[in-house]
């Protein structure tokens, strides 16, 4: 494809350019063309420059003049893509925008108030109407550096690009679209830009004092308070219960001595609530997490997340709980994280995120189906079907309420796993995904908590991992204040 792609030649960023590469590396015949004149606030170039400095991360920006304006017809490409911001309706062009608005002002303005923005790619057709072909509420995990920020956000354009020229082309159709979360767009303002400094020196300053994302792990029979499962404070996220042979069972991702690489443990639940002992049951040479254990045809497997070894593997029980062997790899050259099985409607569905080759994993949610667990296993038409910091990374397995398909998801807008959302399955097919959210859990329902992503529950047993700030001396002391009334939300 004959591609032109219009720049700020004031604002020529590196994501920019590293984009121009990757389509001509693609086989597209790329032409660069400045539009406008559009300089980076000072203010702004002083900060970025200043946390290059002080971070010694690699520059975001690149401000020297590529080339000289030009005009550009775009009857002569194929596709035009508008990253100048010059605000400018070219009919057919694929145009960038951050909460509806082409300025790169309405970015900063979001990042500043260490927010998620909305990015889109839209097309303006020749009537001056547009129509959205990708967007995302892009996952910002960084969110007191503003170069990172723009990292991750630009990584996000990026792709959403690449997929918008896939459905020009026709080899892909345009998936759900994140809901419109804020009212308007805000813009870059230089009293934003000092608060924003402010809240990262007090981030500093409480960094010297607590350790931040250290998760536990609580469980209860019945109406019972929720009580730690590890009474010293231990490390433990990502709880599965798992009913075997008449008794119930506890699997969680452990952190070998503190971290951070995980293993997974497992113990029996007693009959009543209290502390549980647990004892290694799986470690290999990469990081394990998000024991997913499932029963098929009378055999018990696991399916962990295993995702910087870059396959999805299974294992099967040779001694339930204790021992396990790898059955085989189900996905291969695939960094998937947070894998669940669900069987609906005659199929086996595996949703999981798969890591993008720039960018963050707490954004998107891909669906594969087969007709067996272990595959092998089709890609969803729209993948990723949904690509929304707000509730897409999965939250533990699916639950069925009255009927109804429940999806619990991983609401990381304030930070990773800083909620857990629910959301109730409408549709699902391999050309099809709709899902409604129906509620939300806050980590402060437990007490002086901030996070919370990982639930299950079984019979009367429920389990959940919250997180808490862990002091860099002394010993972590989980005290737990509330939940007596939580319980999986009713989809009606």
């Amino acid at each position: 494809m004959k591609i032109a792609v219009l720049v700020a030649p004031k604002r020529f960023w590196r994501w920019q350019r590293a984009l121009v590469e990757h389509l001509q590396h693609l086989k597209h015949e790329v032409i660069v063309a400045p539009r406008g004149a559009a300089r980076v606030p000072l203010a702004v170039q002083a900060l970025l420059k200043l946390e290059h400095w002080i971070f010694k991360g690699p520059r975001v920006v690149v401000t020297e003049d590529a080339h000289a304006p030009t005009d550009v017809d775009a009857g002569a490409f194929d596709v035009v893509i508008d990253l100048s911001g010059a605000g400018e309706k070219i009919p057919g062009a694929l145009t960038l925008l951050y909460d509806g608005q082409c300025a790169e002002e309405a970015l900063w303005g979001r990042l500043l108030r260490q927010q998620s923005p909305l990015i889109s790619i839209a097309r303006y057709n020749a009537d001056g109407g547009i129509e959205t072909l990708a967007a995302s509420y892009a996952a910002i995990e960084d969110k007191v550096v503003l170069s990172r920020g723009i990292r991750y956000a630009s990584a996000r354009a990026a792709l959403l690009i690449e997929r918008a020229i896939e459905i020009v082309q026709g080899q892909r159709r345009v998936a759900p679209l994140p809901e419109h979360a804020h009212a308007h767009a805000v813009y870059f303002s230089h009293a934003a830009l000092v608060r924003f400094v402010w809240l990262r020196c007090a981030a500093a300053v409480a960094s010297a004092f607590h350790k931040r994302g250290h998760w536990i792990t609580v469980w209860r029979r019945g109406d019972d308070a929720f009580t730690p499962i590890s009474a010293d404070g231990r490390f433990l996220a990502d709880p599965f219960v798992v009913a075997y042979r008449g008794a119930d069972y506890l699997f969680a991702e452990d952190l070998i001595d503190g971290g951070p690489k995980g293993r997974i443990v497992a113990g029996r639940l007693p009959d009543v609530t209290q502390s549980v002992h647990l004892e290694p049951v799986l470690t290999e040479a990469h990081h394990l997490s998000f024991p997913f254990v499932f029963e098929h045809e009378g055999d018990m497997f696991m399916m962990p997340e295993g995702g910087t070894s870059g396959s999805l593997s299974v294992y099967r029980a040779a001694e339930f709980p204790t021992r396990w062997e790898k059955f085989r790899d189900v996905m291969e050259h695939t960094r998937a994280f947070d894998p669940a099985i669900v069987e609906h409607a005659g199929r086996f569905w595996l949703f999981c995120t798969i890591a993008p080759s720039v960018g963050s994993t707490w954004d998107e949610i891909s669906i594969f189906h087969g007709l067996s667990p272990f595959g092998p296993w089709t890609p969803h038409a729209l993948n990723p079907v949904k690509s929304d910091v707000r509730g897409a990374r999965m939250a533990g397995r699916f639950h069925r309420v009255n009927g109804r398909l429940l999806r619990p998801a991983q609401d990381c807008e304030q930070g990773y796993g800083a909620k857990l959302a629910w959301y109730e399955v409408m549709e699902l097919t391999p050309e099809t995904f709709i899902e409604r959210r129906i509620g939300a859990w806050d980590p402060a329902l437990f007490g002086d908590f901030n996070g919370l992503h990982t639930y299950d529950g079984l019979n009367d047993i429920q389990v959940i991992d919250l997180k808490l700030n862990r002091p860099r001396r002394g010993a972590v002391r989980p005290r737990i204040v509330g939940g007596r009334d939580l319980k999986v939300p009713d989809a009606h």
